[in-house]
């Protein structure tokens, strides 16, 4: 599995998907990412083309 960096749709944050918090759900077995900076579960993957974009 390739690693991406994301940004969180909440505070802005970016960072590599092995920097967020996770927390497995008792059911089901699912693993939840949080933001290590507002908690938030909203993420965007950043591509090449993004990061190079001119403001």
């Amino acid at each position: 599995m390739a690693e991406y960096e994301l940004e969180c749709s909440e505070c802005g944050w970016r960072g590599m998907e092995s920097a967020l918090d996770k927390q497995t759900g008792e059911s089901g077995g699912e693993t939840l990412h949080f933001c290590p900076d507002c908690g938030g579960t909203n993420f965007d993957k950043i591509t090449e083309k993004e990061e190079g974009k001119s403001s």
